[in-house]
């Protein structure tokens, strides 16, 4: 049986690029695991090693899909 985190969660938007990376790595080093949500997927993907980094264990990615 596994322990539910007793960490904080961010929810960012916007998170691959600018305000919004800025946003994920300061709530990763304030301590926070984070769901990171963005329409860039690979930029998501990129963010997920400095956050682990800086000792967000529990990541999401939630790559979003831009409406037709």
């Amino acid at each position: 049986m596994t322990t539910p985190s007793t960490r904080p969660v961010a929810i960012v938007t916007g998170a691959a690029s600018g305000i919004g990376k800025g946003c994920a790595l300061a709530f990763a080093r304030a301590g926070f695991n984070v769901l990171l949500a963005d329409l860039n997927q690979e930029g998501l993907e990129k963010l997920r090693p400095e956050l682990q980094a800086l000792g967000a264990d529990n990541l999401s990615l939630l790559p979003l899909a831009a409406g037709k």
